[in-house]
């Protein structure tokens, strides 16, 4: 929809306090998530857009332990991209504080991976074949071509159906679609 001069000039004039609007979209999801049980989770969002989503965790339940919570972007605690090679810090908190897992963001935050109870780095198919087989309403699963053949050898026989598509948000975006 098209939007007149007035109300372009109004959206510029408008400020908004950053708390305020992370205050509303934690609302927003705890309203929508049933949290079974707390857990105690390491959260490092690796000095990036995640910095300030810890007290989301915590308004769901869990006791959070936060890593590399700083905003930098020369991203001086572990580098922007999570992987087995820079989760070290996190897998050595995941143990010392005896959580149930940790998650490692990059440095937009469209991506998480996981760390189990033990610190391993926990490879991303078998998270989504995990939460395949525990949900109630899935059909299909969108994996890029880069991952695999995990998901095909797991959920085979399942009724869900892997659909591959090329890597990049906006192809599994379209293919999700």
């Amino acid at each position: 929809r098209t939007i007149s001069s007035k109300q372009q000039k109004e959206l510029k004039e408008t400020t908004y306090d950053v708390n305020d609007l992370l205050n509303e979209y934690f609302d927003f999801v705890t309203e929508k998530i049933d949290v079974q049980r707390g857990l105690t989770l390491v959260v490092d969002p690796g000095n990036g857009s995640a910095c300030d989503m810890l007290p989301l965790y915590e308004k769901l339940g869990h006791t959070v332990h936060g890593i590399n919570t700083t905003f930098d972007g020369t991203f001086p605690g572990r580098g922007p991209n999570p992987n087995e090679k820079t989760t070290g810090q996190a897998s050595e908190k995941v143990r010392q504080a005896h959580a149930d897992f940790a998650v490692a963001f990059d440095a937009d935050a469209d991506r998480g991976n996981v760390l189990d109870n033990t610190g391993p780095f926990v490879p991303p198919e078998k998270i989504a074949v995990i939460i395949a087989k525990n949900s109630e309403k899935i059909g299909n699963v969108v994996a890029s071509v880069d991952c695999s053949i995990l998901l095909e050898r797991e959920l085979n026989g399942t009724g869900i159906h892997v659909i591959r598509g090329k890597v990049g948000d906006v192809f599994m975006a379209q293919a999700v679609k």
